[in-house]
């Protein structure tokens, strides 16, 4: 079973995942993108000016987050 959270930013979601994962003994699988955004020398997507780029990080995050999940 799998569990997703989501909502707008600062509103405590990684809090509520890490939290409650280690009761349900789930396993938290991250958000890549900020992983990519950092590797690339981004803090965040508003720095992104090149659409093709932005859309490269996403999909490159999206294969992670994928390949995290089927280890």
């Amino acid at each position: 079973m799998k569990i997703v959270v989501s909502g707008s930013a600062g509103t405590g979601k990684t809090t509520l995942v890490r939290h409650i994962a280690p009761t349900l003994g789930y396993q938290i699988i991250p958000d890549f993108a900020d992983v990519v955004l950092n590797e690339r020398g981004y803090r965040s997507f508003k720095e992104v000016s090149d659409y093709k780029e932005g859309r490269q990080i996403r999909i490159e995050a999206l294969e992670r987050k994928v390949k995290a999940e089927n280890e």
